[in-house]
């Protein structure tokens, strides 16, 4: 079992009401599972695949939670960051994790390893032109989620989460 499967279901059942709504915008079931799928499509043809972890500091907005759920979609590890944090904390804890790519806001600055991909126009042109990829990874132990913390020690600490434990 996928975590995503489940939010997608309602893209079928329920397509015309509100997923996500932030400000003026409002996302709907239909156009929320495409907006996954094609954004899955896009993170496969940079080269991404199960297993890969993939950064994603981005601001609490609705690419964050696509790309959150694009990610658990394919089988991708989701590696969240602060976007508040400094650029040389976000690069230590992306390289030590191995990232292969991160998804920034445009302007960002990480002096990562990985290739650093601004959510710009430009990705958001390649993501509607990206085929979707329709059926998810489903593997209820694949890793999902590597969280940090550096809570009042100031030395990292890291949880993994799978699907199941989501």
């Amino acid at each position: 079992m996928n975590i995503v499967r489940p939010i997608l279901r309602h893209a079928w059942t329920q397509p015309d009401r509100s997923a996500l709504v932030r400000g003026e915008r409002t996302i709907s079931y239909r156009e929320l599972g495409d907006l996954v799928m094609r954004t899955a499509g896009r993170l496969a043809a940079l080269g991404l695949t199960p297993g890969d972890r993939l950064g994603v500091c981005l601001k609490d907005s609705w690419e964050h939670v696509v790309a959150v759920l694009a990610a658990g979609h394919m089988g991708v590890t989701v590696v969240p960051i602060d976007w508040h944090a400094k650029p040389a904390e976000r690069a230590r804890i992306l390289d030590g994790l191995g990232a292969r790519a991160t998804l920034v806001e445009p302007g960002a600055a990480i002096p990562s390893q990985g290739t650093v991909i601004p959510v710009d126009q430009a990705w958001h042109d390649a993501v509607a032109r990206a085929t979707p990829v329709e059926q998810p990874y489903d593997d209820w132990n694949a890793i999902y989620v590597i969280s940090s913390t550096s809570g009042t020690t100031g030395a990292p600490k890291f949880i993994a989460m799978t699907h199941l434990q989501e």
